[in-house]
């Protein structure tokens, strides 16, 4: 089962130029059904967006950024085996998001924690405005090593144990976003969608997310992420702490500073490209 998110920008304090709302649900995809879940995230429950800031939302945790226009995001990932997560959750899911006014860009790979031996199933998904106008699949390809590309809709994945990177490109020149799914193998997952010329796309998120819950006994690690990268309109490249802001997402039972928290990620390290997203014990109250 997979968890897609849906991210919408909304009006914020002037130090938060992009504040998110997540929901999610689509059809079941042939062979890995989507878990959807909803949620929101207010002005009121976001901080400034500076370093140290900090988001809520329900069932997703991870880093939110913004202050300037990212025609690139990217992530690494080691996919750990879903089963260890039955107890707690019954599925996981974890992407890379672009977001401007108009139009949000969702990559995830995720899995049932229910189903022994589940593959990490690849989405992509489009939304305009509150429209989803293209998802699960899209003209997404599945390109496996030694051969031949098929429709990602056939339902392949990503084994577990394999390291995925998984990036959104919006290309200024077409007017075109691609996005991409490769693990060290060579597997590859991928496809595109015209957003058109002009679009600046303003905010990104980046993180891990699970479905329903049930607290570990302890912190448990979900997912380690790697090698997570940045690139604006004028070229600048980096990882999420740069002369733009960033702040962490944090997962509470309810989308709200004052829920109980359910996952959190770690302070960056190296220089800013690498972090993990935790889920936590009952009870842990919001980190203000």
């Amino acid at each position: 089962m997979r968890i897609t998110f849906r991210v919408a920008a909304l009006v914020a304090a002037a130090a938060l130029p992009l504040a998110m709302a997540s929901s999610a649900s689509a059809a079941p995809a042939p062979r890995h059904p989507v878990f959807g879940h909803a949620a929101s995230i207010r002005p009121a429950n976001v901080r400034p967006a500076s370093t140290g800031g900090r988001a809520y939302i329900e069932g997703l945790a991870g880093y939110l950024v913004s202050g300037a226009q990212f025609r690139l995001a990217a992530q690494s990932t080691y996919l750990r085996n879903p089963d260890q997560y039955a107890d707690i959750t019954n599925g996981l899911d974890e992407g890379v998001i672009l977001v401007s006014s108009d139009w949000e860009i969702d990559i995830s790979v995720g899995a049932d924690t229910t189903t022994v031996g589940e593959p990490y199933g690849p989405a992509f998904y489009v939304y305009q405005g509150d429209t989803q106008v293209s998802g699960p699949y899209g003209n997404g390809m599945w390109c496996p090593v030694g051969g031949s590309c098929a429709p990602l809709a056939d339902g392949e994945g990503f084994a577990v144990g394999a390291t995925v990177r998984q990036s959104v490109y919006y290309d200024q020149a077409t007017g075109t976003v691609d996005y991409s799914a490769t693990d060290t193998a060579g597997n590859r997952a991928y496809g595109s969608y015209s957003v058109g010329k002009g679009v600046a796309f303003y905010g990104a998120i980046l993180g891990g997310g699970w479905g329903d819950f049930t607290a570990p006994a302890a912190a448990t690690k979900l997912f380690a992420f790697s090698g997570a990268a940045l690139t604006t309109y004028s070229g600048h490249h980096s990882g999420l702490s740069s002369w733009f802001s960033h702040s962490k997402v944090i997962g509470t039972s309810d989308g709200t500073s004052t829920g109980t928290v359910q996952g959190e990620p770690t302070d960056l390290a190296s220089n800013g490209s690498a972090f993990s997203v935790n889920l936590e014990p009952a009870p842990v109250q919001p980190r203000q």
